[in-house]
């Protein structure tokens, strides 16, 4: 008996680690979703004569992402994209300085002729290279770590029950 209560120590030690990093691997997850999509906006503005939100319709990546992104297109506030529960993990990772810089990204989509908005997505797809670099350190650095620490705290309990 007391084996099982030591192994669902460690399981439970390990998810909990697990959940923590898998915060850092949302947060690169969005930028890396968020580069790709300036990407696919660079490369086809010129070609669709439709609106922003049928152009969004035709990025066919990530499903939240792309709920995310006809949020943050249509104005919806910070409260209302986190009461959406399938939207939590990807945007409640940002601090509130990274939410409104991504949300000031779609804000304006839409709004300029062609080549402002071309200039307008390259300075942003610029500013989300930057974030998702210190997105990939931070991942690297405090991921791998909180998992490691947790398993060891774990163990550590079960060093204490024997």
């Amino acid at each position: 008996m007391i084996y099982v209560l030591m192994i669902s120590i460690i399981v439970t030690s390990g998810y909990i680690g697990k959940n923590i990093a898998q915060k850092y691997n949302n947060r690169v997850k969005l930028y890396s979703n968020l580069i790709k999509f300036a990407n696919f906006l660079l490369l086809n503005i010129n070609g669709f004569n439709d609106n922003i939100s049928s152009i969004i319709e035709k990025f066919d990546d990530d499903e939240k992402f792309l709920n995310l992104s006809k949020l943050l297109l249509f104005g919806k506030s910070t409260d209302e994209i986190l009461a959406q529960s399938s939207l939590i993990m990807p945007y409640k990772n940002l601090t509130e300085k990274e939410r409104k810089c991504v949300a000031e990204f779609y804000s304006k989509l839409g709004k300029y002729n062609t080549e402002s908005q071309l200039h307008y997505i390259s300075s942003y797809k610029s500013l989300f290279e930057n974030e998702f670099k210190e997105a990939v350190a931070v991942q690297k650095q405090k991921g791998s770590i909180s998992f490691k620490i947790s398993i060891s705290i774990g163990v550590l309990i079960c060093i204490f029950i024997i």
